[in-house]
C-alpha cells in the first residue's frame, strides 16, 4: 500500500540565539516539524510508511550565546536626573532608526519654550512644545545601541538614561522573516482522512541583502539537491516580548517567542485562516510599545496541478527529469519539492527543490539528483517501487516596513498540496 509521509512545513528558518537583544548566528534552513502528526489511512501500493521526520532535519541547533544583556529600555523611563524644575514622565516610542527622522513625544513637563532635547550628546528638532509634552525628531545616530535622552531648558536639565534604543538603518533591507502556511494531503490514494497542518511564524533580525527563496535554492527558476544549505548569517533580535499577536478578518492570532528556534510561531490556525487574507501585527509592550505593522501577513490560496497527476485516485509515476504544468494564479513564485522515502529507514534519503515562476509549466532539473532508482527492497526484502513525495507549494510574499529600522518584512505566504508518485 502506499505510505504517508510525516508532512513538514517547508521553508521556515530554525535559528538558535540567546536571550540578549540580538546575537550573530548562522541559519539552518531546517523544515520545522508540526506538532502534531497526520493520521492518513493509505489504501494502495508500497508499504514503506515513514515513522520519524526527514533526514534533513537538523539533530541540535547552534549554541552562539551573547555574553550579556543588553538593558532593555521601557515607556517609562528606568531612571532620571538632573537639576531641572520639570520631569520625564514617558517617552513613546523608544526605538528608531540610527538614520533619525523618528517622531518621538516625551511627556512630563512643565516645559518652558527654550526646552531643547539631546539624544546621546546629538540634538533632536523639536517639533511642537505645549508644555506637558515635547514632540522632536530623532537625530541622526553613530551607531546601534541604547542612549540617554537629555532635556536642557534655560532654568537646568534632566535626563532619563539609556531611554532610546537606536537600531542600524536598514532601509532596501530585510529585517522581518517569517511564514503562514497552510499543508493538506492530496489524492486519493491517501485514503478517506484528508490532513490539514497550518501556523505561522516570524522573527526580527539585523538588516541583510534577502530573498526569502534563497532557503532553497541560488536563483528564480533553478534547482539544488540535499546537500544546499543557505550561506547566510543572521543577527536575531529579542525584542524582550513573551508572545505577538496578529489580527485579521478571518481571525485572530497569538505567535508565542521560541527559544529554542528563536521564533515566534504557532501552529493548528486552521480555523484562523482563510485564503488571501492579510493580518496585522498589534502593538507590541515594553521597550517596543507602539511597535506594530498593518499587513504584515497575508495568506496563499490552493493551486491546479496538472501534471503529474497527483490529486487523482490513483499514484502517478514521475521521471528523473519529470514535467510540471499548472495553473498560473499570479504567485510569487512556487516551490516544487520532490522527497525519495527510503523504505528500511523510513526517512528521506534524497530530496530536490525547485524555486519557479509562476507561469504554468517546469521541468525538473534532473541532474540535481545522486541517482535515480525505480524499484528497491523494503525491511522484509520485497521489491517494491521507489515512492517520491510532492511537495507543491503556492507562496505570495507579502512585504512591508518595519518601524524600528525601515527595514523590509518579508512574509511568506505558503499553500501546500502533498501528494505522492512512483519513479519510472
Amino acid at each position: 500500500m502506499f505510505r504517508k509521509t510525516l508532512l513538514m512545513v517547508p521553508s521556515i528558518l530554525s535559528i538558535s540565539c540567546g536571550m540578549g537583544l540580538k546575537t550573530t548566528v548562522t541559519v539552518d534552513t531546517a523544515y520545522l516539524e508540526p506538532s502534531d502528526e497526520p493520521s492518513l489511512s493509505p489504501t494502495s501500493e508500497p508499504e514503506n510508511q515513514p515513522t520519524s521526520e526527514p533526514e534533513d532535519e537538523p539533530t541540535s541547533e547552534p549554541t552562539n550565546q551573547p555574553t550579556s544583556e543588553p538593558s532593555s529600555p521601557t515607556s517609562e523611563p528606568e531612571s532620571t536626573s538632573g537639576d531641572g524644575d520639570f520631569v520625564i514622565s514617558n517617552i513613546t516610542p523608544q526605538f528608531g532608526s540610527t538614520s533619525g527622522g523618528t517622531e518621538v513625544t516625551i511627556s512630563g513637563g512643565p516645559f518652558d519654550a527654550s526646552a531643547y532635547v539631546d539624544f546621546g550628546g546629538y540634538p533632536a528638532q523639536v517639533i511642537s512644545n505645549n508644555g506637558i509634552s515635547l514632540v522632536v525628531q530623532t537625530p541622526s545616530f553613530p551607531g546601534e545601541g541604547t542612549s540617554d535622552i537629555t532635556i536642557n531648558t534655560n532654568d537646568g536639565s534632566q535626563t532619563a538614561f539609556s531611554a532610546f534604543q537606536f537600531f542600524a538603518d536598514g532601509t532596501g533591507q530585510t529585517g522581518g522573516i517569517g511564514s503562514v502556511y497552510y499543508i493538506t494531503s492530496t489524492g486519493d490514494y491517501w485514503g478517506s482522512t484528508t490532513v490539514e497542518l497550518s501556523g505561522a511564524n516570524m522573527t526580527f533580525v539585523s538588516p541583510t541583502q534577502f530573498q526569502w527563496w534563497e532557503f532553497n535554492t541560488t536563483s528564480m527558476d533553478t534547482c539544488s539537491n540535499s546537500s544546499y544549505q543557505y550561506p547566510g548569517v543572521f543577527t536575531v533580535y529579542d525584542f524582550g516580548q513573551s508572545s505577538i499577536s496578529l489580527s485579521g478578518n478571518a481571525g485572530n492570532m497569538s505567535l508565542l517567542w521560541d527559544t529554542s528556534t528563536n521564533l515566534f510561531a504557532t501552529e493548528n490556525i486552521t480555523s484562523s485562516l482563510s485564503n488571501n487574507t492579510t493580518y496585522s501585527l498589534n502593538a507590541m509592550s515594553g521597550g517596543m510599545a507602539g511597535f506594530s505593522v498593518s499587513n504584515i501577513m497575508r495568506s496563499s490560496q490552493s493551486s491546479i496541478v496538472y501534471t503529474p497527476a497527483i490529486s487523482g485516485s490513483t499514484v502517478p509515476s514521475i521521471s528523473q527529469y519529470q514535467s510540471f504544468s499548472w495553473s498560473p494564479s499570479g504567485a510569487d513564485w512556487i516551490h516544487i519539492r520532490l522527497a525519495r522515502l527510503d523504505p528500511i529507514s523510513l526517512n528521506y534519503s534524497e530530496e530536490v527543490n525547485c524555486i519557479v515562476l509562476d507561469d504554468g509549466s517546469f521541468i525538473i532539473d534532473g541532474s540535481q539528483w545522486g541517482s535515480w532508482p525505480t524499484t528497491t527492497y523494503d525491511s522484509s526484502g520485497n521489491l517494491v517501487g521507489v515512492q517520491i513525495d510532492v511537495y507543491f507549494t503556492r507562496v505570495i510574499e507579502q512585504i512591508s516596513i518595519l518601524p524600528h529600522n525601515n527595514s523590509y518584512a518579508r512574509i511568506a505566504g505558503e499553500y501546500t498540496l502533498v501528494g505522492g508518485a512512483f519513479a519510472q
